[in-house]
C-alpha cells in the first residue's frame, strides 16, 4: 500500500490510498504522481521571487518597482527613461538613483557647502530671461549661486567585468569622471557623471557680479551647459544599445 502525506497547500489533490493489485490502480498511481508533482511545481511557483531569487534579483526587483511608480506618477527626470531602460535591462546591472541633468540656484557660501546651503531654484530644462531675472531679486544671506549639473546615474554591478564594461561605455559616451564608489559582497556600484558642470556666483549681499548687458551671455552658457549633458545621455544611450 502506498499512502500520500497531505500537503498544506490547497491546490495539492486529496491523500488517497492506492493499491497495484487493484484493476487499473498502475494507471491511476502514475495519475495521481504527476498530479502530485505539478502540485509541488505550483507551489513553488507561488511562494514568489521574493523568497526564491537570492537577494541581489531581490534588491533588483525592488528598485524596478519603484522606477515603474515613479514613471507612473510622472516622477522621473524628462530624458532619463530610455537610459535607464537600457541598463535595467542588462542581466548583472540596475539603477539605484539617477538625474539627466538640471539647472538650479542656491543661496550659500560656496556652492559646494551643502549643508549651509537655502534652495532657491530647480528645473530639469533650459531656464528663461525672466526666470534668471527673479534670482537676482532675491535677498541674499551669502551667495546666489547659478548652478548645472549634469547626468549622473547610479548602478549596482553584480560583478568586476559588468563594473568594468559600464564604464568602458560611459567613458566612451563622453562621462569621463565615471568610477567605482563602493564594493559589497555582491554589488559593485558604479557612478557615471558626465561632467558638465557650471557655477556662476549672481549676487552677494552687497555686490551684484554679473551687469545688465550681460543677461543673453549667461543664458546661453547655461543652457548649452544643460544641452551637452543631454546630448551625452544620448551617447550613452546609443553606446548601450550597440
Amino acid at each position: 500500500m502506498l499512502r500520500f502525506l497531505k500537503q498544506s497547500s490547497s491546490s495539492f489533490p486529496e491523500p488517497k490510498v492506492f493499491s497495484s493489485k487493484k484493476a487499473g490502480g498502475l494507471k491511476n498511481l502514475i495519475f495521481w504522481i504527476s498530479a502530485i508533482s505539478i502540485s509541488c511545481e505550483t507551489f513553488r511557483c507561488e511562494i514568489g521571487d521574493a523568497e526564491m531569487a537570492d537577494p541581489w534579483e531581490r534588491r533588483k526587483s525592488a528598485f524596478l518597482e519603484r522606477i515603474k511608480r515613479d514613471r507612473e506618477i510622472g516622477y522621473l527626470d524628462p530624458g532619463i527613461e530610455e537610459t535607464l531602460d537600457l541598463i535595467n535591462s542588462r542581466e548583472k546591472s540596475y539603477t539605484t538613483s539617477s538625474c539627466s541633468g538640471r539647472i538650479s540656484a542656491v543661496d550659500s557660501e560656496f556652492p559646494w557647502k551643502r549643508d549651509d546651503e537655502h534652495p532657491i531654484f530647480k528645473k530639469h530644462a533650459p531656464i528663461t530671461e525672466e526666470e534668471l531675472e527673479d534670482f537676482l531679486k532675491v535677498e541674499p544671506k551669502d551667495i546666489i549661486w547659478l548652478i548645472v549639473s549634469g547626468p549622473i546615474l547610479h548602478i549596482c554591478c553584480r560583478d568586476i567585468e559588468e563594473a568594468r564594461e559600464m564604464l568602458r561605455v560611459a567613458r566612451q559616451a563622453g562621462f569621463k569622471h565615471s568610477g567605482i564608489m563602493s564594493i559589497s559582497e555582491d554589488c559593485f556600484m558604479v557612478e557615471l557623471i558626465s561632467g558638465t558642470q557650471l557655477f556662476l556666483p549672481l549676487k552677494s549681499r552687497t555686490k551684484l557680479f554679473i551687469e545688465a548687458g550681460s543677461m543673453n551671455d549667461i543664458l546661453f552658457l547655461v543652457n548649452e551647459s544643460l544641452s551637452e549633458g543631454r546630448n551625452r545621455l544620448k551617447r550613452l544611450n546609443e553606446a548601450l544599445r550597440a
